[in-house]
Formats: C-alpha cells, sequence, structure tokens
C-alpha cells in the first residue's frame, strides 16, 4: 500500500473516531444547559435523564429537573374548614426564594407574622421552574422529612411537591406562640435561601 492509501485511510479512521466522540457526548449531554429555550424542566440529554434521575435518588425536583420519572402531580388541597379563616397569607414560591409578590421573591423570604389560635388559609404559588413546596417547622435545617410544627401547615412535600404554575391552599391553627421557619425543603432548596421566619404573636 502505498503512502497516498495511508494517508487515507488515517484520515478516514481520524474522521470516524472524531465521529464517535461527537455522538457520544451528545447522547450523555445533549443541548448545553444554556441553549436557548432550556431550562429547569427540560431533560440535558438521553443519558443524563437516564443516569442523572436515579443517581439523584428520589427526589422529584431532581427527577424532573434531570427529565428522569413522570412530570410531579399537582398535590392534594385540604377541603375548607367549617369557620372563615382569621389570616389568609399567599406566599410565592420561586427559584430560590419567596414573596408576597410574585415578581418580588427574596431569599430569606418576608417574615409572617399571625396571632396565636389564628385558623390560618396559606396559599402557596408555584412561580419558579422547579418543583417547590412550603412548610412550617421548629428549627431551620435541612429535613426533607420534616414534620410541619401544626398539624396542616405543609403545602406540598418533597415527595408530592407543588409543579411550576400551580398552587396549593393549606388550612391550620397557629397553636402556640413562638417564633418559627417556613421553608421548602425539597432536598438542597433550604441550603439554597428559600426559607423564612413564620411567628406565632400573643393574641
Amino acid at each position: 500500500m502505498d503512502e497516498k492509501w495511508v494517508l487515507i485511510v488515517a484520515l478516514v479512521a481520524v474522521a470516524l473516531a472524531a465521529l464517535v466522540l461527537v455522538v457520544g457526548a451528545y447522547a450523555f449531554w445533549g443541548p448545553m444547559w444554556w441553549a436557548p429555550g432550556n431550562a429547569w424542566g427540560t431533560p440535558m440529554g438521553p443519558m443524563m435523564g437516564r443516569t442523572m434521575g436515579p443517581m439523584m435518588g428520589w427526589c422529584p425536583c431532581m427527577q424532573w429537573m434531570w427529565g428522569s420519572g413522570p412530570q410531579p402531580q399537582q398535590p392534594q388541597q385540604q377541603p375548607a374548614p367549617p369557620r372563615n379563616p382569621d389570616v389568609e397569607l399567599t406566599v410565592y414560591a420561586g427559584d430560590f426564594g419567596f414573596g408576597l409578590r410574585q415578581d418580588v421573591i427574596t431569599s430569606p423570604g418576608p417574615e409572617l407574622r399571625v396571632k396565636v389560635g389564628s385558623l390560618v388559609k396559606l396559599t402557596v404559588v408555584n412561580v419558579g421552574r422547579a418543583v417547590h413546596v412550603l412548610t412550617i417547622v421548629r428549627d431551620l435545617r435541612e429535613d426533607p422529612n420534616a414534620v410541619p410544627v401544626f398539624s396542616g401547615a405543609s403545602a406540598g412535600t418533597p415527595r408530592n411537591p407543588i409543579p411550576p404554575g400551580a398552587s396549593v391552599t393549606v388550612y391550620f391553627v397557629a397553636e402556640k406562640e413562638g417564633s418559627y421557619y417556613y421553608v421548602c425543603n425539597v432536598p438542597g432548596h433550604t441550603s439554597l435561601g428559600m426559607y423564612g421566619r413564620f411567628v406565632v404573636e400573643s393574641a
């Protein structure tokens, strides 16, 4: 085989190797995360959907963000209590903070205050691109299994979060005076700034 054919064979081999690398890279990464239209809920490639979701375990937020598993379902709404609420609060959850207006999301979120013994109607609206929840807890820490400090004081759960564009309304009685926190306890979100103070004052 003369030098011309050796060169041709070598060029073909290099071209095939480059093609394999390009196809493999696209299969793993897909469109880059900064590509137009790509957001939290857009899979970044078939390999990312098949591997990253399971690697993240059961967390609905991460599985949804990486394209693994079904889209989150709307959490079940609580039935309205027999009497009118004493306080009605609407809190907007964004990426990654809370606000009393959908165009003003801060981290930490605004302080919420109610009187002890109040029946609270709390509506949480997800205006972000990731799934979120709101749970009123005693201590500020990362805890996907946190139990609300007042019965019913949790809009969504990490296993059944609020999807983007959806809202959930819950009712609870602020039974005990004190300073608490409201958090998004989807894994990682509290550390990203999704928390605020919830104060129950004397009547």
